[in-house]
């Protein structure tokens, strides 16, 4: 298989975000139906302080099963991929009608097709689990064990509101 990169590197877009009503996206890794429901409630959760979210979650075994778009829930796998890892279709016109304020991506692996999707989505800000092979994919990257995503989502916010990046 061609690989696709290089990916375009995220340049700054000097627009301030906010945190609170900027729209969010929120990417996820996942390979079962455990992982979804986590993801889920992380998202019901965290509409309680946060107004616009959404979330793309990639599910890298192909389960075709639980694959679906959901209004604000995204949800591809391998399928929504050609031979040379572009976006089919679906995922291909979501890409383009689809734009964020801020991008959370909680995938701490680099993976071909994975780091085509950032690359592609269009954000303002985009930050990440830090990941030398796809650092150039963000704004901030952050180093980090902690497993829990909410947790996560706690270290991300705090960093993007400590950076006085907020308008």
């Amino acid at each position: 298989m061609s690989s696709i990169r290089p990916y375009s590197e995220q340049l700054p877009s000097g627009k301030l975000v906010n945190i609170e009503n900027d729209s969010i996206l929120l990417v996820f890794n996942y390979s079962t139906k455990q992982d979804l429901n986590r993801i889920i409630t992380l998202v019901k959760n965290a509409r309680e302080y946060l107004k616009n979210i959404s979330v793309l979650a990639f599910n890298k075994k192909g389960d075709k099963i639980i694959t679906k778009s959901d209004g604000d829930l995204l949800l591809v796998s391998l399928y929504d991929f050609n031979l040379i890892g572009k976006g089919k279709k679906r995922l291909a016109n979501w890409l383009e009608d689809h734009s964020f304020g801020i991008l959370i991506s909680f995938f701490d692996k680099s993976d071909s097709f994975y780091d085509n999707i950032i690359s592609s989505i269009s954000s303002e800000f985009k930050s990440g689990i830090y990941h030398a092979k796809n650092v150039n994919l963000f704004d901030l990257t952050i180093s980090q064990k902690e497993k829990d995503y909410n947790k996560q989502l706690e270290i991300f916010l705090h960093y993007i509101n400590t950076l006085n990046i907020n308008g």
